[in-house]
């Protein structure tokens, strides 16, 4: 279908939609072309059934293949630049059907051949990245507190060619098990789901997605926290997903280190929602997973986690009299933040975007200290843990989509509900608990450690301490202990009700502004509320009480939460539509 030019193979990322035959159409076009190409799967519901081909090619062929595809795929076509190597191909609906755009920093151009495409992509390829004189990073989409991590490291080599080296982020508990090739991999895939005009509206004198290694490095702080996850996970008694099991079990270290080689983190520069999971083969026959977080999401999840206690505590305070112009304080102050998060939702091109406005401390405030009752960085971990394990524990379970999860047993609880729906109820409800056991194996001085369990049930009281030197010395330890438990249990919470929060919200907006298939998608996520507070409720109330000797639930806990249904029906039903009009 075409020569080879001289310059260097350019790795590609073609995205194809399963459902609509899209993926066969776009293998049989490689296959004549005669380009070798690897499949990255995506589970989940339908907004991400996206498969991702991936595989290197001469930029003729290139130009061929996707001068091929332009009537097979269901919108016109958008090629762009991720990179110095690297070329995504996908589908846009704001595209029209056969046209393809190739889209540059500054602006786009339209081929209507394979010729026109073939000089467009050399171009395209050696120009630098475009850096507008003047430019000062401004906003930042990576703003969590302790930010990126050590720098990142070069990964070794794939299999054949579909593996490459590059910088990655270095697993801290897990390193000897780490697979680096498929850890930059991940580092890769930033580049890939990124929204350019997000990241270039976000911090306009720097882009990002030309290096790998800032890549990498703002990829630590998540990896960090899946190694938490993959510990929480060996320490943790489980059914493995199984209900009918007699006896529960401790996965162990040697099942983490065997996760730790297959799994790996990236965050998304884009306003996506979600969290999404890719699946791809390795070398050696099994299966990678690579987990996609979004920033937007975790950052605007914390922002709601904090002020939660307020927006009780002005619903506690009943609804007349002096109590109305509180609320309405309070909810004027939670929109202006919320308002500066949505307000960025898939920006337009040449969009510079105002810094967001957190409600959350940025920083550590003075007098805290980490894990207290005042540390943000808790509350961040929490969401971002939360939006991790959502997406791990299926992979944990061995509960993915495909044939081996058609006949997966399902939680008794979920029982009547579709079975799609259940999965992933299960999902949730697994990553609640397995959040929270990270949480706490969090909050040890010295690196990751649990509390003295045994010493809380024995010793925890709220009186007078004892005036016995041992006796005390292990009251006051049971004491602190049971403070972090506390905190960790309160923390998952707010999070897993911010993330419905939140996810309410990207509904609603993306319904206002016409994207019914996505509203209906984050609509379903948001249906799984009440079964999920069940779930949490009942954890608080029966397990943890048993399994720690604590009381983690609060008086009139459940009247809180529908305060904070009611903000968000309100921002539904006023924010949003303000924001459509602006």
């Amino acid at each position: 279908m075409g020569t080879a030019t001289a310059r260097p193979p350019t790795v590609f990322h073609l995205f194809t939609v399963p459902v609509r035959k899209e993926t066969e159409a776009a293998q049989e076009v490689l296959r004549a072309a005669g380009v070798d190409h690897t499949a990255l799967h995506a589970s989940g519901g339908a907004s991400r059934a996206e498969v991702v081909l991936t595989g290197t090619a001469g930029t003729d062929i290139l130009a061929e293949v996707v001068a091929a595809l332009r009537h097979r795929l269901r919108h016109g076509v958008v090629v762009r630049r991720a990179g110095p190597g690297d070329i995504v191909v996908r589908s846009d609906p704001g595209v029209a059907h056969g046209v393809i755009v190739i889209r540059g920093p500054h602006r786009d151009v339209e081929a209507r051949d394979a010729a026109g495409l073939r000089r467009a992509l050399n171009i395209v390829l050696a120009e630098e990245p475009g850096r507008p004189p003047g430019g000062s990073p401004g906003r930042s989409w990576d703003r969590s507190p302790g930010g990126p991590g050590g720098p990142g490291r070069t990964g070794g080599s794939g299999g054949s060619g579909d593996l490459v080296p590059g910088p990655y982020a270095p697993s801290v508990l897990f390193r000897e098990s780490q697979d680096p090739a498929l850890a930059a991999e991940a580092i890769r895939l930033s580049r890939v789901f990124a929204d350019p005009d997000f990241v270039r509206g976000a911090q306009p004198g720097r882009d990002l997605l030309e290096d790998l290694s800032a890549l990498a490095e703002i990829a630590a702080k998540p990896r960090v926290l899946l190694d938490l996850l993959l510990l929480a996970h060996a320490f943790s008694r489980t059914d493995g997903g199984d209900h009918r099991v007699s006896e529960l079990r401790l996965p162990g270290m040697d099942d983490a280190r065997r996760l730790a080689s297959t799994v790996e983190v990236f965050v998304q520069p884009s306003t996506d929602p979600e969290a999404r999971t890719l699946t791809r083969p390795l070398p050696d026959g099994r299966r990678g997973f690579l987990i996609g977080v979004p920033p937007q999401t975790g950052e605007l999840m914390a922002n709601l986690s904090w002020v939660l206690p307020t927006l009780f505590q002005v619903a506690e305070d009943g609804g007349g009299g002096s109590a109305a112009p509180d609320r309405e304080r309070v909810w004027a102050d939670v929109d202006g933040s919320v308002a500066s998060y949505l307000r960025s939702w898939r920006p337009g091109r040449g969009a510079t975007l105002l810094p967001p406005l957190p409600l959350i401390p940025m920083t550590m405030p003075d007098g805290e200290v980490r894990h207290g009752p005042g540390d943000p960085f808790m509350v961040f971990d929490a969401c971002t843990l939360f939006l991790m394990a959502r997406e791990l524990v299926p992979i944990l379970n061995g509960n993915l989509d495909g044939e081996a999860a058609a006949g997966f047993p399902l939680p008794p609880f979920t029982a009547g509900l579709p079975r799609e729906v259940r999965r992933e109820l299960a999902a949730d409800c697994g990553a609640y608990t397995l959040t929270m056991n990270a949480l706490v194996l969090a909050t040890g001085e010295d690196g990751p450690f649990p509390p003295d369990i045994g010493n809380v049930k024995r010793h925890f009281h709220a009186g007078r301490l004892s005036r016995f030197g041992r006796t005390r010395r292990l009251e006051e330890q049971a004491r602190h202990d049971a403070g972090l438990l506390l905190r960790s249990v309160h923390r998952t919470t707010e999070a897993v009700l911010s993330y419905y929060a939140v996810v309410d919200m990207f509904a609603a907006l993306a319904r206002a502004r016409g994207d019914g298939l996505l509203a209906r998608h984050l609509e379903a996520i948001a249906d799984r509320r009440e079964a999920v507070c069940a779930y949490m409720l009942f954890v608080k109330r029966t397990e943890l009480l048993a399994d720690w000797g604590v009381r983690t639930w609060r008086d009139g806990e459940e009247e809180g939460w529908e305060r904070l249904w009611e903000y968000v029906r309100h921002a539904q039903r006023h924010l949003v539509p303000l924001l459509v009009e602006e």
